[in-house]
């Protein structure tokens, strides 16, 4: 079993519990977060391997709650994929804010655990190549 923990932050609760459940079906610890302020201390409590984190978001939106994780030497390093409703997001700007990969929230969970995998470097089931979103968005988290 996985011992990876995945911070999950979205202020939409059916998407958050979608995303937990796919996450924690394929073996990961989930904690999950409604808005950035809480997202950043999760992330300090239990410095997660991975931050799937919303864009659009009240409080505190996935662009101010990048800049927090950085700011911190502890979640300095922690790989964050944008998770946004938008199907063509600027990949540009968002790699250049830090962002190690984007995903769409209209592909549902389906792709998700693949796209979890291959950034924290793990081997994927052979389905799971399937439905991996290719290419791979920028590169893969050592």
């Amino acid at each position: 079993m996985c011992k990876d923990t995945i911070l999950v932050v979205d202020d939409y609760e059916p998407l958050r519990l979608a995303c937990r459940l796919a996450l924690e079906h394929a073996g990961f610890t989930v904690v999950v977060a409604k808005h950035g302020i809480e997202a950043l201390a999760l992330a300090q409590r239990h410095l997660p391997s991975l931050v799937l984190l919303d864009l659009d978001m009240p409080v505190l939106d996935g662009w101010q709650t990048l800049r927090g994780l950085a700011l911190d030497v502890r979640t300095a390093e922690i790989p964050v994929v944008a998770h946004t409703a938008e199907c063509l997001p600027d990949r540009r700007k968002l790699r250049e804010a830090g962002f190690r990969a984007h995903i769409d929230k209209g592909t549902g969970t389906r792709s998700l655990v693949p796209l979890v995998r291959w950034l924290l470097g793990q081997e994927l089931e052979h389905r799971e190549w399937t439905e991996l979103p290719l290419p791979p968005r920028w590169e893969r988290v050592a």
